[in-house]
């Protein structure tokens, strides 16, 4: 993470403003300030649950995910280590966060770690829909990407 970034663990009070790039409201919700296309790209963190079969349901997840993100207009990696996930999502920011809240409710995993939330005027993973990435390639990718 880098410095000035807040790790905000799903469920937890949020920041009043995350690197001064997102406000977040009163009801947590986060809104993208004046001026700014209004792309939300969020990274999170979490840890399959018990019995998740990842040979065959990690593909099945992005199988499923790649045509709905693209309705959504989202886009975004996954990364599934055989323990961890390591997601990248993006998009508009009102879509983001309401994918975002299905994500943490899914039993599949728990927790779900939110590493960082970033407004954003350009988008990386605009035509992605979802792809799967090891997770390596993730974090040098966000790294690059800020």
């Amino acid at each position: 993470m880098a410095d000035g970034d807040e790790a905000v663990s799903a469920g937890n009070s949020k920041p009043a403003a995350y690197r001064g790039l997102v406000a977040f409201a009163a009801d947590g919700t986060v809104r993208a300030p004046a001026g700014e296309a209004g792309y939300l790209r969020l990274t999170y963190a979490s840890i399959a649950a018990t019995g998740f079969n990842g040979h065959r349901e990690y593909p099945a997840i992005v199988d499923h995910a790649r045509p709905a993100n693209r309705l959504a207009g989202i886009g975004g990696v996954l990364s599934f280590d055989g323990h961890q996930f390591l997601q990248v999502l993006e998009g508009p920011v009102e879509q983001v966060e309401a994918l975002f809240a299905r994500i943490t409710a899914d039993p599949r995993h728990y927790g779900v770690v939110c590493l960082r939330h970033t407004a954003v005027a350009v988008r990386y993973f605009d035509e992605w829909g979802m792809r799967r990435q090891p997770a390596i390639d993730i974090l040098q990718l966000s790294e690059r990407i800020r």
